[in-house]
């Protein structure tokens, strides 16, 4: 599976841009994703109370864009905009909805009253430009904290994550100390490097993973892969072969190719601790990096 950084998702998003789409539309297709998420978390919307916590950049208007959905389709939307209104035309749709929007002091009021009594928050405060921790006199760590305050009643809402959850670094896998573990991830276009570190990647929920239309092509330029375990299934096999003196591969000459799944790819040794596995070393063929279990590896031939 694909991964990428930060700059490497704007790239993508660019190359949907002169490929044809816009910055509007990719924003409909994330928002629409997830509000049909956030619908099928709940099993039904009809009388379902849904609070939407956006922030003020194109994470919010993700969520905005998901507020208008779920409205149209019959669940009861509030709207909290801590930081108050940016993307005036999306919150004029909400307005002609007569959604419930509330700015500023007054979301940060209403929260320790809505939050507890919700089926189900979003959460579209932060998204993958955050890079510096949370100011405790920022309004998005006040809401926050009431978000964290809420998940630990006793009958917490369902909490959706936009892209990832508020405050992780999608770069690092650092988090703020104010990040709230989810239920569902709802990331874009491919899952960002810092989700599969430690420690974010124990803050996810399940994660979905939705195509908003980039292009193909751009995304098989992408370099770095993640080890998944049938990855790791296949090369155990092969060690166990290979320890059994069943298979006895020669060692690759200088600057020799190697096809990826030969039994030539275990130049080098490999390393195992409980719940990891990495291969280090002489690789496949391949000018990829990998990632996995929190850890990152270079694959690069020597």
């Amino acid at each position: 599976m694909k991964l990428v950084t930060v700059a490497e998702m704007r790239e993508l998003e660019a190359a949907a841009i002169a490929a044809g789409s816009s910055e509007a539309q990719l924003m409909e297709e994330a928002g629409l994703a997830v509000a049909q998420e956030a619908w099928m978390l709940l099993g039904s919307l009809e009388g379902r109370r849904i609070t939407v916590l956006a922030g003020p950049g194109n994470n919010g208007g993700d969520g905005l864009v998901a507020a208008r959905h779920l409205a149209d389709w019959g669940a009861e939307v509030t709207v909290c905009l801590p930081r108050g209104a940016h993307d005036e035309a999306r919150v004029a749709d909400l307005r002609e909805r007569a959604t419930p929007i509330l700015e500023g002091d007054a979301a940060l009021a209403q929260l320790e009253s809505l939050l507890p009594t919700a089926d189900l928050v979003i959460d579209a405060l932060l998204g993958i430009g955050k890079a510096r921790p949370l100011d405790a006199a920022d309004p998005l760590a006040t809401a926050l904290l009431k978000l964290r305050e809420a998940r630990s009643g006793i009958q917490p809402p369902k909490l959706v994550a936009v892209d990832v959850p508020s405050g992780m670094d999608a770069d690092t896998g650092a988090v703020d100390p104010l990040t709230v573990e989810p239920d569902m991830t709802v990331t874009f276009g491919l899952p960002k490097v810092g989700m599969y570190q430690s420690p974010a990647s124990g803050l996810l929920g399940r994660v979905q993973i939705i195509d908003i239309g980039i292009p193909k092509a751009a995304q098989e330029a992408v370099k770095l892969e993640l080890m998944t375990a049938r990855w790791a299934r296949g090369v155990l096999r092969r060690t166990d072969r290979l320890h059994a003196g069943k298979e006895h591969p020669r060692a690759a000459a200088p600057g020799e190719e190697v096809a990826a799944g030969s039994r030539r790819t275990f130049h080098g040794h490999g390393r195992a601790c409980p719940g990891h596995f990495f291969w280090c070393g002489r690789k496949a063929a391949t000018d990829k990096r990998s990632i996995v279990a929190g850890h990152m590896a270079d694959n690069s031939i020597d």
